[in-house]
């Protein structure tokens, strides 16, 4: 075993560790890669910095600048092509499934990264494939969102042996209804959860008034996605970017007011502002328009407008508008509202798999994907 391998398995066994991670650093740069080893310091720190300071934005922004140069050296693709999320220098959120753990060593790859937060796709129903992940992984929270599981299922999972780490569970979007209350309320597994995720499935109130009295709020009904996603929006569609103070923020002109929300580079919200539009004289879209473009420019050279795409996790206006949960569809899953014909069902898996996300202006929906490129208005 090499010694890089030997330091990365101990990082993997020992994920709630600074320690190894900060001796890996080391290894780094006595090896000649002084960027891999900067962004694993930075992150560490950034994780110890709780509070916002103008500190905390700049370490944030290094390791952002560092992530978007070097990332694709540090991640094989085979292994990294969907989703995953960074933490203290590592992919700590990642999503799998069984055919990339039995046809790209996925198994391997579970004993040298430190996986909390893994999302399993194409299970088809049945729970069985989570067998192919390694008994002693060290998952915190699994997400099993899309996967069509049902009561039985659910049973069958309770018995599996090798996530006794978990206590996140993440069920949206499946085919679990009233029959699946007393395999939750029952179940040893589900009892030392400390959340599990129910959105998007056919309860009836009943059923959910059953499981609200038995888990209390240890139980949620929402359709929101990983609170620590994040989600990239580009400046060719909406006006975006960096500014002063290293900052990232979203610029929203708007008729008769402009909404500003103002993040760190670590996706973090800290603030939304709002300014009313000058009024101009007289009925003439073109003067206004212009008056709303004037007072649009003013403001981002006051923000020190740097044009770039953004990463921010999910986030709301006061009047609703943001990054929001997910539409009607979960309102049909949830058994709310009528099914079309055909179902929805390919459309939210499709819709999942290719990573798309709301965005709200002003009760418009427009659809991005991973990368921030519009998809759908």
């Amino acid at each position: 075993m090499s010694d890089e391998t030997a330091l990365l398995r101990a990082i993997a066994t020992n994920p709630d560790e600074d320690t190894p991670r900060l001796a890996f650093a080391d290894w780094l740069d006595e090896h000649g890669r002084p960027e891999r080893a900067a962004f694993i310091r930075g992150q560490i720190e950034l994780a110890r910095l709780k509070e916002d300071s103008l500190h905390r934005r700049e370490v944030a922004f290094k390791c952002r600048q560092l992530l978007d140069a070097h990332e694709k050296e540090w991640l094989d693709p085979r292994h990294f092509g969907f989703d995953w999320q960074w933490s203290r220098g590592f992919v700590e959120t990642f999503t799998d499934s069984p055919v990339s753990i039995e046809e790209n060593g996925s198994a391997w790859l579970y004993s040298v990264n430190p996986f909390r937060r893994v999302w399993v796709q194409e299970l088809l129903g049945k729970v069985d494939g989570l067998s192919f992940i390694p008994a002693d992984n060290h998952i915190t929270a699994l997400d099993l969102t899309g996967n069509r599981l049902n009561a039985t299922q659910l049973r069958r999972l309770a018995k599996m042996t090798h996530f006794p780490h978990v206590r996140e569970l993440g069920l949206m979007f499946n085919a679990l209804r009233d029959a699946s209350v007393r395999v939750l309320c029952d179940e040893d597994f589900f009892q030392r959860l400390d959340l599990i995720r129910l959105g998007a499935n056919p309860f009836t109130d009943f059923g959910r008034d059953q499981l609200r009295a038995h888990f209390g709020d240890r139980v949620a009904f929402d359709h929101g996605r990983e609170p620590e996603r994040l989600y990239t929006i580009k400046d060719d569609y909406l006006r975006v970017g960096w500014g002063d103070e290293f900052t990232q923020f979203l610029l929203i002109a708007g008729e008769y007011r402009q909404r500003l929300a103002v993040f760190d580079h670590a996706g973090n919200l800290l603030r939304v502002d709002g300014r009313n539009v000058p009024h101009a004289i007289g009925d003439d879209h073109r003067v206004r328009g212009r008056t709303r473009e004037a007072a649009r420019d003013r403001w981002l050279a006051e923000l020190g407008y740097r044009s770039a795409a953004i990463k921010v996790k999910a986030f709301r206006f006061p009047d609703g508008g943001g990054i929001t949960p997910f539409n009607w569809w979960a309102d049909v899953f949830d058994g709310r509202e009528p099914a079309p014909p055909g179902g929805m069902q390919d459309s939210v898996e499709g819709w999942l798999e290719c990573g798309k996300f709301r965005f709200d202006i002003g009760g418009r929906d427009v659809w991005l994907n991973r990368g921030g490129d519009v998809t759908d208005t």
